[in-house]
């Protein structure tokens, strides 16, 4: 069936259901993707999950091993300190010496044997940078490497808890402290990270008697080196303490940071974690191995994350050569299917390509008859180029018939003669008014019989619009004004006589008619978008919303409002002289005035 649409013309042929209907071609290439493509397709699938699964679960289960291992590390070294630490607090010189700063007694020769005392600690085990003690009275001693002068602190300056804080903490408390790592200093141009072991000096003959607190400051390096931590793109391992706090790890503004708040949940913090490491590392979600291991003893967490993207790439790549070998036999297969229904669809094809062609309005489209193209086919090629031809032939008529009705409103050529005698009676009396007013009358009616439906310049429409506004201003007594301005760019672009001159004419007519303030009315013109601009406006009655609603959407006017039949022609001839690609927008509102902005493609005139 044939339907034809003043908007668009389409051309559509066969029934609908029928062109529901699949090709021969289609119909075996489907038969070919299900019986070959699709069990392609899930076998790489299945193979690429199986592979991803296997992966993924070996890497969590060498984690587990690992972190266990990392834990166990740990545990066993900081032992070791806690051991000598503890040979520290229950030394009976220890507690002579807390009891002479506390008596202060003896200050200067008791704090050398201290600091003598430390550096032999110091130097008995690496990692340790500093050693403290502070006595019940506010003493405090320390022997420092990280300051030029080892008697000097590096980090109670710089620690978010003072001396005092420290002492009060672990003054009346048997067990063994850990303070979370913090920055200590730069030191020889190194940043150092602190944490610290403490513990209340004792004395057996006494236990409850309060002597002092020892300290032990050590090199956040340890820890790092127990967890191996190394610059390593597939991998990323830090610790967090009690507190949800990294004590330690291999970037070190992340230490200190606080992740959790307080919580018990294990699966919370793990997603956290996640969630960190995502966003801190720069590690996909998708691709990443995650394990934790929480330590009892210490409260702590070790967290541990393995980047497989390049080992998932891998096996992606193993598998897309599979895939590669499966496209390959698939399109041999479909070259040979193609091949033997070739000579029937092909055509068929052809055909259906000229008439979707057709369909978007092209009307010079034609099926070219071919020897090889089948009988069948080759009479609906014959009947479509017949009908095609004679389609367009009476769409050209009506086109020609439809400008020619909406130009031509009355054959001027008798009236300019007899506006020619008119004009010489008004000079003879005198009357220069009526002279004037004749003048533009004449000269708007010659501008309409020449070059009939024929393209004309910008600046000849400008100069006819200013004849045209000038006499209506004579009808009306002056009772507007009105300013044309066009850009000087755009005068010597061509288009279609008596384009715009409608709209200016419905403002004056309607929406002018009352008698109130003087009217107002200009006319801009500028080129814009490869084209032209054309915004009229107006102070008049303004116009029905209803109207302005109905162009706005692109609909027809027509004969329903007589006021506007001028308007609606006008758009009728842009609508057909620019193959629908004008755009025309009003905005009016009832006694305030009206703003029409038309917009059309354009072609400056060649020198």
């Amino acid at each position: 069936m044939i339907v034809y649409n003043k908007e668009n013309l389409l051309i559509k042929w066969v029934n609908g259901e029928n062109m529901k209907k699949d090709s021969l071609k289609v119909k075996l290439f489907r038969i070919f993707v299900i019986t070959l493509a699709i069990p392609i397709i899930l076998f790489g699938a299945f193979m690429s999950y199986n592979t991803l699964t296997m992966l993924r679960e070996n890497t969590r289960d060498l984690m587990k091993i690992n972190m266990k291992q990392k834990k166990d590390n740990i545990r066993l070294v900081l032992e070791s300190y806690e051991d000598l630490l503890y040979q520290a607090y229950t030394d009976d010189e220890m507690v002579v010496w807390m009891d002479k700063l506390n008596a202060e007694k003896d200050i200067p020769v008791t704090t050398g044997q201290i600091r003598r005392y430390f550096q032999g600690l110091l130097n008995a085990k690496d990692y340790i940078r500093a050693i403290t003690v502070i006595s019940k009275s506010g003493k405090v001693i320390t022997y420092d490497q990280l300051t030029p002068a080892t008697y000097e602190s590096s980090w109670i300056g710089n620690f978010s808890r003072t001396g005092e804080e420290i002492y009060e903490e672990v003054k009346t408390s048997n067990q063994m402290h850990f303070f979370a790592t913090e920055y200590a200093r730069k030191f020889a141009g190194e940043d150092y990270y602190l944490f610290h072991l403490a513990h209340r000096i004792i004395d057996y003959k006494n236990l409850d008697e309060e002597k002092g607190v020892i300290i032990i400051s050590l090199d956040e390096k340890l820890l790092n080196d127990v967890l191996q931590m190394e610059e390593d793109e597939l991998s990323y391992t830090f610790l967090v303490n009690e507190e949800y706090q990294i004590i330690s790890a291999l970037e070190k503004e992340m230490i200190g940071q606080r992740l959790v708040s307080e919580t018990d949940d294990p699966e919370k913090r793990t997603e956290i974690y996640k969630e960190y490491l995502s966003d801190y590392v720069g590690y996909h979600p998708f691709y990443m191995s995650f394990e934790q291991y929480h330590d009892e003893g210490y409260g702590w967490d070790v967290v541990s994350v393995v980047d497989q993207s390049s080992f998932i790439r891998e096996i992606a790549k193993k598998i897309g050569l599979i895939i590669l070998v499966a496209v390959v036999l698939f399109l041999m297969d479909s070259i040979l299917i193609v091949k033997l229904s070739n000579e029937l669809a092909v055509s068929v094809q052809h055909v259906i390509n000229k008439m979707q062609e057709t369909e978007k309005g092209d009307l010079s489209v034609r099926i070219p008859i071919e020897e090889k193209m089948p009988l069948e086919i080759e009479k609906i090629a014959g009947q479509f180029n017949g009908t095609i031809e004679r389609l367009g032939l009476a769409i050209e008529r009506q086109k020609i018939a439809e400008i020619r009705a909406m130009e031509a409103q009355i054959n001027p050529h008798f009236l300019y003669n007899t506006l020619d005698t008119i004009n010489w009676m008004a000079i003879e009396k005198e009357e220069y008014d009526i002279n004037n007013a004749i003048n533009s009358l004449a000269h708007i009616l010659r501008y309409a019989i020449s070059d009939f439906g024929e393209t004309v310049l910008m600046r000849d429409e400008i100069n006819w619009l200013k004849q045209y506004a000038f006499l209506q201003q004579y009808r009306f007594k002056n009772k507007f004004v009105y300013r044309i301005d066009a850009e000087e760019d755009v005068l010597d672009y061509r288009i279609h006589k008596l384009l715009f001159q409608p709209f200016v004419e419905n403002a004056i007519i309607h929406g002018f008619e009352k008698k109130q303030q003087q009217y107002l009315l200009e006319v801009t013109v500028r080129a814009q978008d490869n084209g032209v601009k054309i915004i009229i406006c107006d102070n008049g009655k303004g116009m029905e919303p209803e109207i302005v609603e109905q162009i706005n959407n692109g609909s027809r006017i027509g004969s329903r409002e007589k006021e506007h039949i001028g308007i609606d022609n006008a758009i009728g001839r842009l609508h057909m002289y620019c193959k629908a690609q004008e755009k025309i927008y009003i905005r009016s509102e009832i006694d305030k005035g009206t703003k029409i902005e038309i917009w059309f493609p354009i072609h400056q005139e060649s020198g």
